[in-house]
């Protein structure tokens, strides 16, 4: 996939919380985790937006002891 597209259903995915990733971007490193567990975890029977929605939720969930 391309990373700019992914980058774009990760922006969305954040909108959700309230955090515009365009006007504030995550740091390079975590963009890079991101885009990593993205394709670690997306399969042949999982959407895009479900990985998506599993990794905001989760880092928005656990911002202090977030793997990232």
């Amino acid at each position: 996939m391309q990373r700019e597209w992914l980058e774009k259903m990760l922006n969305r995915a954040f909108r959700q919380y309230g955090r515009n990733l365009e006007e504030h971007p995550l740091p390079e490193k975590e963009m890079v985790s991101f885009m990593k567990d993205i394709e670690h975890i997306k399969d042949e029977e999982t959407e895009y937006y479900e990985v998506m929605e599993d990794l905001v939720y989760e880092y928005m969930v656990n911002k202090d002891d977030c793997r990232f």
